[in-house]
């Protein structure tokens, strides 16, 4: 995972998301869009005020990530 400002590219290091229940299950339908779409690069959930962006959040599918490691394995 990589957590970047959108505009700059700059690193964040700690990042708090805040959504309404609503956002989250858009978010969820959008990522699993995502994943199941392999036409998509990228998904955004945008907040709009009036007609302007207000906040948006972009989530990038690191496709050259795709196949588990040993490392990503969650084991029980």
């Amino acid at each position: 995972m990589d957590i970047r400002d959108y505009e700059s590219g700059r690193s964040l290091n700690d990042v708090d998301i805040v959504l309404t229940r609503d956002e989250a299950e858009e978010l969820s339908a959008y990522l699993g869009r995502l994943l199941t779409n392999p036409g998509l690069k990228s998904v955004q959930l945008t907040r709009l005020e009036g007609m302007t962006i207000a906040s948006e959040l972009s989530v990038t599918l690191n496709q050259d990530a795709l196949l588990p490691t040993p490392s990503r394995l969650l084991r029980f």
